[in-house]
């Protein structure tokens, strides 16, 4: 079961910070670096984002706890 959340927790942090890292840089070459709402844009979809990240993060550590198996939504590896 350690394995199991050890695993989960790795593959969904690369896969969460590569489309966090690609949408971000999307947005950026899309809107122009210089234009200001691109940047407004940027930081409300990364901290939106990133604080999803964090609180599916926290669930999956208090379900390892709890001795409870979890496979994070969209990011997981099923059956791992």
């Amino acid at each position: 079961l350690a394995r199991s959340h050890l695993i989960q927790s790795f593959h969904a942090s690369l896969r969460g910070g590569l489309l966090l890292l690609a949408a971000c840089l999307l947005v950026i070459a899309l809107g122009g670096a210089h234009w200001p709402w691109t940047w407004v844009l940027v930081i409300v979809y990364f901290t939106c984002i990133h604080s999803t990240l964090l609180i599916c993060g926290c669930l999956a550590l208090a379900r390892a706890m709890a001795g409870k198996h979890y496979c994070y939504p969209l990011l997981g590896v099923s059956g791992a």
